[in-house]
This record gives structure tokens, sequence and C-alpha cells, in this order.
């Protein structure tokens, strides 16, 4: 195993790359001592089959949540004024 300066692997890393992604694995450091290794990645495998539609049956939202009378009432309740009119402050 070859031992490449940080200066040689600065130099070719677009050919290092290439033996890389071809499987080999790329070794430097500093005065001959192997400090780094580059290996290709394998790809990590994600279950995805639980992420679409996880929350199914687990939450629900109130047949009214749209509405514009519950909106102005929680605004109301927040800003603690009557929105209907901005110049009126509610009590």
């Amino acid at each position: 195993m070859k031992v490449l300066s940080i200066h040689e692997t600065k130099t070719h890393m677009s050919k290092l790359l290439r033996d890389v992604i071809k499987g080999e694995k790329v070794v430097f450091g500093a005065r001959g001592e192997a400090q780094f290794e580059i290996i290709k990645l394998q790809p990590q495998k994600v279950d995805r089959s639980k992420s679409f539609g996880a929350w199914k049956d687990k939450m629900w939202v109130a047949a009214d949540a749209f509405d514009h009378d519950v909106e102005a009432e929680m605004l109301k309740d927040f800003w603690e004024e009557d929105i209907t009119d901005p110049n009126k402050k509610a009590k």
C-alpha cells in the first residue's frame, strides 16, 4: 500500500477519485505515515415503507378547523382584540 503525500493527493484528486469509484482505497498522510484514507461509501438503504402515511389514524382535524368564525375567535383570543374592527380593542 502506497501512502501519498497531501500535496500529491491535492494535485491528483480527480484521478484518485476515479480510482476510488472503481473500488480502490486511497491512503495519504504526512512523512510517509498513513493518516487518512478515501473510500467509496456504500449507499444506505432507507426504509421508506412507513414514511408515507405514517400519521394515518393517529391525528385528526376538526371539521370546523378552517371556518372563518373559528379563526376570528382564535385570533381575537390570541391578540386580545376584535379583528373585525382593528381600531377597537377587546377587553
